[in-house]
């Protein structure tokens, strides 16, 4: 931090002379120290966006423990999670009833087996 403080003041010094202005002058109107609205600025875009969960009609199998599972997800050995509406790269949220609801596109869910039940 210190090498980029003397770095700026070294070139403020040099474009003063240049133009006639002291370097004094010149480094009031820089701050090394990022802004209060530079920092909150750059927290807003830190934060994620909640998805909407579409209720399309998808159906789950029923008695599967409530959460968000991969349309490429097997239950048993030949059935799938989504049972109704299933698109394989899709994350549905899934009741313990059956009722469901579908995120959409979700990059893991190309991988089959990513996240299903244990």
């Amino acid at each position: 931090m210190r090498l980029i403080a003397i770095l700026s003041f070294v070139s403020i010094a040099a474009a003063a002379a240049l133009e006639g202005a002291s370097a004094a002058q010149l480094a009031e109107g820089i701050s090394i120290v990022p802004e209060t609205r530079d920092i909150a600025a750059r927290d807003a875009l830190a934060e994620l966006e909640q998805r909407a969960c579409d209720y399309n009609g998808c159906k789950c199998v029923t008695g599967l423990e409530p959460g968000v599972y991969c349309g490429s997800c097997g239950w048993g050995d030949d059935q799938w999670v989504v049972i109704k509406k299933r698109v394989y790269n899709h994350a549905y949220q899934c009741a313990k009833n059956g009722n469901c609801c579908d995120y959409g596109y979700r990059k893991d869910c190309s991988v089959v087996g990513k996240p299903c039940p244990s």
